[in-house]
């Protein structure tokens, strides 16, 4: 944005940006956005397009260090030609601003759950606070939290619905170098360029969500109530696969990738609406041996965080977790197999194909009974 863009002061009061985590309900935040613009203009809040039209991905785009990561995320946004790129980077935050005066609103939510997953470096963070801080009085910053092994099986579902065929031993966190595991690590970022008083933590469980919901949740921490403003609440987004259906999908990445040469595999439509139809069991868990790796890894940056950004004396971010046990603590390099029942055998998972084929057979049954 130009100096005379900025010389006439703030557009709006607030920006709350809404940094994730991933797997925290962030699609049903910004489903919530998309579907609730106008009526969240209506109450004075602007969930803008120019970052994105539901998750804004762009945010991460303009602040991030050139890489194969952000590389990915600008061919989502159609930015992946070096011209088309350059452009946004010129443009995006004066179109931003003039949105945002547009709006006439003076309070701004922006939803991208990569700030806090691909930004890494102060300077990257630095990059766009820079840039927002002349749109704003005040700039503040939304993250939720949940216990590292819950993310863990909900990230590895999530790669595995993306075409990944890693083993999920291989992505067990044992130590807190991760910076999307340690929680301490994107709130440093962002607390060094905004202050502790600007960062806002919540802890993603139904008993510390305002009526369970993430949504009526951030709604609530920027003054908005969602049933008196008439807000529409999204469904429930990014449900899990079961376990079954996990290990399934795996398999099936080996043999039906992902990614053809024009873009998303046309083999693999409607794999994943159909394995939710039919693996309907328990869901994929952790040996109680690696829970307790992973809680162990994570034990001083929760505490740190709970008691820096939520002032618990006690130190304790996840009040719902038992405490640990007593004793030794497990050795980070011990290995422990995953639990029976989440190995898939070749008799489950022939039966498996057999009701993903039934269920292709009711849809094309379907459709030629509506076409006749």
């Amino acid at each position: 944005m130009s100096a005379s863009a900025s010389s006439a002061g703030p557009i709006a009061n607030t920006i709350y940006l809404h940094i994730g985590t991933e797997k925290t309900g962030t699609t049903s935040v910004q489903d919530m956005g998309r579907l609730n613009r106008e009526a969240l203009k209506r109450s004075g809040v602007l969930y803008p397009a120019a970052p994105g039209d539901q998750n804004h991905q762009r945010l991460t785009v303009f602040a991030a260090t050139p890489s194969d990561l952000s590389h990915s995320l600008a061919v989502v946004e159609g930015l992946g030609a070096p011209a088309a790129l350059a452009e946004f980077m010129a443009n995006f935050i004066a179109d931003l601003a003039r949105e945002i005066t547009a709006s006439g609103c003076k309070t701004v939510l922006m939803s991208g759950e990569h700030l806090s997953s691909r930004l890494k470096t102060a300077g990257e963070v630095k990059r766009l606070i820079d840039a927002l801080k002349p749109l704003a009085r005040t700039i503040k910053v939304i993250m939720y939290v949940r216990p590292q092994h819950e993310l863990a099986l909900s990230a590895y579902s999530t790669a595995i619905k993306s075409g990944n065929e890693a083993d999920l031993e291989e992505r067990i966190p044992r130590n807190d170098k991760y910076h999307f595991f340690n929680y301490m690590l994107p709130l440093t970022l962002w607390s060094n360029e905004l202050g502790d008083d600007n960062i806002i933590v919540r802890v993603y469980h139904r008993k510390a969500l305002e009526a369970g919901d993430v949504v009526v949740d951030i709604l609530k921490v920027i003054g908005i109530d969602a049933a008196a403003c008439g807000i529409d609440l999204p469904q429930e987004q990014n449900t899990r696969l079961d376990g079954d259906g996990v290990f399934f999908l795996r398999l099936f990445n080996r043999y039906v990738p992902y990614l053809s040469d024009t873009g998303i595999n046309p083999d693999r439509a409607d794999v994943l609406d159909a394995l939710d139809a039919v693996c309907t069991g328990r869901s994929l868990k952790l040996a109680d041996h690696d829970v307790r790796i992973i809680r162990y890894a994570y034990e001083k940056s929760n505490a740190e965080v709970a008691t820096r950004f939520l002032k618990r004396a006690d130190g304790v971010l996840f009040p719902s977790l038992p405490p640990l046990p007593a004793g030794p603590r497990p050795k980070v390099l011990d290995h422990t197999p995953l639990p029976a029942e989440a190995r898939i055998s070749p008799q489950r998972a022939a039966a498996i194909a057999l009701d993903l084929w039934r269920w292709k057979r009711r849809q094309i049954d379907t459709a030629r009974n509506d076409g006749a």
